[in-house]
């Protein structure tokens, strides 16, 4: 959101973007427990999740948001600071940045392995059906 906020602001005032990156921001986080509750209805165990500590979870959840807006809208004022020949070094080690991050949600703790292993056991095979029930 950082980079295309930087796009479509070039030759202008990237502050100009602020609130609808914001706005853009706030859908994204109000869409949570809409995907939570997707989730418990294509897979039975998800629902238990519900329960393991919710506030908890939300407040996780909040914070990774609230905190990965905070990163984009940094880097999107870094790099619509800098000359357009040189967003392409910034955008490929953010690109790597941002790999790492995801790298560590790929291959999570034990616990948490442990959890998402008995939740893919019962999770649908079937991807049309998975697909079919999102688009309802």
């Amino acid at each position: 959101l950082g980079i295309a906020a930087t796009e479509i602001s070039a030759g202008q005032d990237i502050q100009a973007l602020r609130a609808d990156f914001e706005k853009i921001n706030d859908v994204i986080g109000s869409l949570i427990n809409t995907v939570q509750t997707d989730l418990e209805d294509i897979c039975f165990p998800m629902r238990f999740v519900r329960f393991i500590d919710n506030a908890g979870k939300d407040a996780v959840i909040n914070f990774s948001i609230a905190l990965a807006r905070k990163t984009a809208w940094t880097n999107a004022l870094a790099l619509s600071a800098l000359p357009p020949e040189n967003h392409p070094a910034y955008i490929h080690t953010l690109d790597l940045q941002i790999a790492t991050v995801a790298r560590n949600i790929v291959t999570p703790g034990l616990s948490q392995s442990l959890l998402l292993k008995s939740i893919r056991f019962f999770e649908p095979k079937d991807t049309a059906r998975i697909i079919s029930f999102l688009e309802d």
